[in-house]
């Protein structure tokens, strides 16, 4: 559950429960801007570690930065 939903979910137990009368978020639109992530992800870590190279001086380049 992300946040925005943990907060929708919080919203609408405090309707139910009277605290609040209308949902504060109603016109709420996400703005959510994709961002150059500074690192890899696991999958793409695991198919780094998963080429075998044809070449042996890439192998003696890849295996001390594999290791």
């Amino acid at each position: 559950m992300g946040l925005y939903d943990a907060l929708c979910k919080m919203v609408e137990i405090a309707i139910d429960k009277g605290i609040i009368y209308r949902n504060p978020f109603k016109n709420y639109i996400s703005s959510m801007e994709e961002k150059d992530r500074g690192y890899l992800l696991r999958e793409e870590v695991e198919t780094l570690l998963q080429y075998h190279p044809k070449s042996a001086s890439v192998e003696l380049v890849q295996r001390p930065i594999c290791v």
